[in-house]
């Protein structure tokens, strides 16, 4: 009897269509998938590339950041030059050899003396420590005593003395060691001032164009960077210097000894505004007034008061305007910090991290805005007051 129950295919077997059906589609792949693999695997390629060029970088980071910070300074003189001469490489040139009569040739020619003068001063204090001066001065001065003891048992003053001289001592040594690197930085540093000098705006171009913003946030970026290279080279470091100079100018007239050592010791202090300069001038119109000089240590203290104390009041704002509105305490952190993560560089790369994140901060609260207003238009009405009236 025959079977009319269709015959089914062995597993495995290929069916063939219909001569009407269309064929299978093809697997496609996702593209999501596709384009997030592509571009893990670019930012991982990036991410290394830019370890390299750290790695690379490092031993020049404080010659590209001294490079950096001089040239946005000397920025409006070569665009002085550039405007009469026409010839943007023959006026970074004078730029440079501006620059370097201006900080180079003073700093060379008197660190040898700071160094001598340290170990001076050093000397002088060692011999009075050991010499019938201590007796003389609390025989004249009986309401030191009690001071003086409680120096003698809670400090040893000899020890101390000792201490900063091997300190002097180690220090001249490593200015000596340290001269021949010296050299190449400073080689490189004004390298680097002529070419970012020249090629300023192709290089600030580059920069805005590989930046991940648009070229107004990158424009931005990089003037809130700008801004706080000046404010703290011109603000901080170039007044901290004229206080320490008027100090030392003081100090030179009195007849203190190593005037110049305690001059730079003074411009030290300035830049730390718990510490300033009234831990060097004070001691000594102390030291002055116990020596008998009534009238020197008046005038000392009047100086020190007066004009090196107001010199930071008067001349910051007047130096830097406008530029940055920052707190000191912040500010004073980014610099301690970045003088122990990077070295001297970080005198200044440590401000200029903190204007980028700031910079960066104002930007995502700008974007997070714009988002919030497409949403809802009435909270955006309510908060573009208060938006706007920010600084």
């Amino acid at each position: 009897m025959h079977d009319a129950r269709p015959t089914l295919p062995k597993t495995g077997a290929v069916l063939d269509p219909a001569p009407g059906d269309a064929p299978p589609a093809p697997a496609v792949a996702d593209p999501d998938a596709n384009w997030t693999a592509h571009r893990l695997a670019l930012l991982a390629l990036t991410a290394l590339a830019l370890w390299l060029c750290w790695l690379v970088a490092r031993p020049f980071v404080a010659s590209l950041t001294w490079a950096c910070a001089l040239a946005v300074v000397a920025w409006p003189l070569q665009r002085r030059f550039v405007r009469h001469l026409h010839r943007p490489g023959l006026a970074a040139l004078l730029s440079c050899l501006v620059v370097f009569i201006v900080i180079g040739v003073p700093t060379t020619a008197l660190v040898p003396r700071i160094v001598g003068q340290a170990g001076s001063a050093i000397d002088l204090a060692r011999t009075w420590f050991a010499s019938d001066e201590p007796a003389r001065l609390l025989a004249s001065q009986a309401w030191l005593a009690p001071a003086w003891s409680w120096l003698q048992a809670n400090l040893d003053a000899g020890a101390l003395v000792q201490r900063a001289g091997d300190l002097a001592a180690g220090l001249g040594t490593l200015a000596v060691q340290a001269s021949f690197e010296g050299v190449l930085q400073l080689t490189l540093t004004f390298f680097l001032l002529f070419y970012f000098l020249r090629d300023r705006d192709e290089v600030l171009g580059a920069i805005v164009t590989l930046l991940p913003l648009s070229r107004p946030e990158g424009r931005a970026l990089l003037r809130e960077i700008g801004d706080m290279l000046y404010a703290t080279l011109v603000g901080k470091v170039l007044v901290s210097l004229l206080q320490g100079a008027l100090g030392g100018l003081m100090f030179f007239i009195l007849g203190v000894p190593a005037a110049l050592f305690w001059s730079v010791v003074m411009a030290v202090t300035a830049l730390v505004p718990v510490l300033g300069t009234p831990v060097v001038w004070l001691p000594a119109a102390l030291w002055l007034a116990l020596d008998g000089s009534w009238i020197k240590a008046v005038v000392m203290l009047a100086w020190g008061t007066t004009v090196v104390g107001m010199a930071d009041n008067l001349l910051y704002p007047m130096m830097v305007g406008n530029r940055v509105r920052l707190h000191t305490v912040p500010m004073l952190m980014s610099m301690i910090g970045g003088l122990f993560v990077f070295g001297m560089a970080g005198f200044f790369v440590g401000p200029v991290l903190l204007g980028a994140t700031l910079a960066l901060l104002r930007i995502w609260s700008r974007h997070t805005e714009s988002e919030a207003a497409a949403e809802d238009p009435a909270e955006a009405a309510r908060v573009s007051p208060s938006a706007s009236a920010r600084p």
